[in-house]
């Protein structure tokens, strides 16, 4: 089954709570699963709803495809590497995007810093070189 259960609340009232007590809900006789965050369209959901497990997974896909156009770096053009970044990259972050517009500044952060790291790639530079010019 499909289905999932969350529990939605902050982290105090979550964290306070007996998870032995809380009921179970079934759906045909199957009982759901209580989770703590889950995924639905490829966007991830957490019980406090504060995004940092779609944050993570939004980097994680960022720097992995990253990692993996490194090794064919030094044989593509800029304007190739911007392609690239563009159709296999960016979409991640431009996924639901629209629901992230009340992220913490640590969330913010790295979803910066992920998307700095693409910059570097098309342009070739430095951890330490300063991005904002090739935006």
């Amino acid at each position: 089954m499909k289905s999932q259960s969350l529990l939605i609340g902050s982290r105090y009232a979550i964290n306070k709570l007996d998870q032995s007590c809380l009921p179970t809900i079934s759906i045909n006789g199957s009982p759901l699963p209580w989770c703590n965050d889950i995924k639905n369209l490829g966007f991830y959901i957490d019980n406090t709803l504060s995004w940092t497990t779609q944050v993570r997974k939004i980097c994680q896909k960022g720097f992995t495809g990253i990692h993996s156009l490194k090794r064919v770096r030094e044989l593509l053009p800029i304007n190739t590497r911007m392609n690239l970044i563009n159709s296999l990259i960016m979409p991640h972050f431009d996924y639901c995007d629209f629901l992230l517009t009340d992220l913490k500044t640590k969330l913010q952060r790295k979803l910066q810093t992920a998307q700095n790291a693409c910059m570097r790639f098309i342009y070739d530079l430095s951890k330490y070189d300063h991005v904002s010019p090739y935006y």
